[in-house]
Parts: structure tokens; sequence; C-alpha cells
């Protein structure tokens, strides 16, 4: 059985939509994740964490643009998963917005697919 949010998961946010299935949901963010918006993804994120999965798929394929305060709510969520025995794992995101993963070091400190 499979249940989706709106596609506005969370007003005023179109760059955020989430899904939900039985073993897993997915968060997808797409266009830009940086401090103008990036307060909004911590709250789609909260409401999918409260359905408790045991697995969050962050979906960052369609970003275009992200700066450290995008990485820094991506790793919040990263540890938040870990201290409640959730895992994370991030799609890959465009090369240019991996770069920012990669001159950080933090690409070896997601799961990637």
């Amino acid at each position: 059985m499979k249940a989706s949010f709106s596609p506005r998961v969370h007003w005023d946010c179109p760059h955020i939509q989430a899904e939900q299935c039985l073993t897993h949901t997915c968060i997808a963010v797409s266009g830009e994740l940086d401090i103008s918006n990036a307060e909004d993804l911590p709250e789609a994120i909260a409401k999918t964490e409260a359905a408790g999965p045991s697995l969050l798929i962050l979906d960052l394929g369609g970003l275009e643009f992200m700066d450290s305060r995008g990485l820094h709510v991506v790793w919040e969520a990263q540890k938040r998963a870990r201290s409640e025995g959730r895992r994370l794992v991030l799609v890959r995101p465009p090369a240019p917005v991996f770069r920012v993963f990669e001159i950080t070091g933090m690409d070896t400190r997601f799961e990637f697919q």
C-alpha cells in the first residue's frame, strides 16, 4: 500500500515533495537549497520522521545549487537518523552540487545511491 503526501508537503514549498511507502519515505528537493529556503526542509523531514520510517531517502537529484546552510540541514538529518536507528540515503545530486559534499569532506559521511 502506498500513500502519497501532497506535492506541496509544506506551505509555499513547491521545491519539496514527499512520498511515503510502507518501508520508506522519499523527500525530493529541487531547485536551490540555500540560506533563503533551507528552513523548509527540516520541517518536511520532521513531518516524515514522525511517521517513523526505517529508511528515509533524500533525493537531491533535482538540486541546481546548495550552499553550506543546505549542507548543514542534510547533516543534521543524518545525525538524527543515526541516533534514532534510521537509515538515511541520499540520491546523488548533479556534479556541481555534489562538489559541495566533496570540498567539505562530507561525501564520505553519507550513503549515496
